[in-house]
């Protein structure tokens, strides 16, 4: 973990009046915990809207005290995601509600967005006076100013797309359809060992004096690579 970003997060808790905040799989946890190597499957539509919202109930809770003690409850089978983290609980989806209870104190908890009914429901199950607070969004400033190894982390990134956008643009053929370029985007980062797209590899094309040039937001899948068809990525 890196203990400036817990000493900042604590000074918004205390702004904000919160004993602790608890996040199922999200940015927030992963900021918090410093977990790159965890890998949380999201939607690039739910991160476009700064929600995450893909699983109902969580795989790993993640949950920090006013006093700066982190814990993460998790799954079995996630156990050798977090081999470095002082205070990891295992625990079965069923059993999670005793499991957080040995650590979740305070009266005012700041939770996510990520599984919040479930949250909100497992709070009241353990202590009824357990207040909720929305804290999808306290973290936003200080996620937006980087540290090093986040810079170099997006340079990598964006070393890897400008790559895999050479790549596509090399194999383009006359005669492709707008599913088969998306495709071998999709194959580069295959073979290349990406886990996932940060957003969806959407190839777009419109060509000039067709309905679909009218639309700026309408793509067709089926669209054939024609002479006087621009491409956007």
């Amino acid at each position: 973990m890196k203990e400036d970003r817990i000493t900042k997060t604590l000074e918004l808790m205390k702004k904000n009046r919160l004993d602790g905040l608890l996040y199922a799989s999200s940015a927030n946890f992963q900021y918090l915990a410093d977990t790159t190597d965890y890998f949380w499957q999201r939607t690039s539509m739910n991160n476009i809207a700064g929600k995450f919202s893909a699983k109902n109930v969580p795989e790993a809770l993640y949950f920090l005290n006013d006093k700066g003690e982190s814990f993460i409850c998790c799954i079995p089978s996630l156990k050798n995601e977090f081999p470095n983290f002082p205070n990891l609980y295992l625990s079965y989806l069923d059993q999670m509600e005793d499991t957080i209870s040995l650590f979740i104190k305070g009266k005012r908890i700041g939770i996510g967005f990520n599984c919040m009914a479930f949250i909100k429901e497992t709070l009241s199950a353990i202590d009824p006076m357990f207040e909720t607070v929305d804290a999808e969004e306290i973290l936003n400033d200080l996620r937006t100013i980087k540290d090093q190894d986040e810079i170099q982390a997006l340079r990598d990134m964006a070393d890897f797309t400008d790559k895999a956008v050479k790549y596509v643009c090399d194999n383009l053929k006359e005669g492709m359809t707008q599913r088969e370029i998306e495709q071998n985007l999709m194959d580069y980062g295959f073979n290349n060992k990406i886990p996932d797209f940060a957003f969806s590899p959407t190839c777009g094309l419109k060509t000039r004096n067709t309905p679909l040039a009218k639309d700026a937001l309408t793509f067709s899948r089926d669209s054939v690579l024609v002479e006087g068809t621009a491409i956007a990525f």
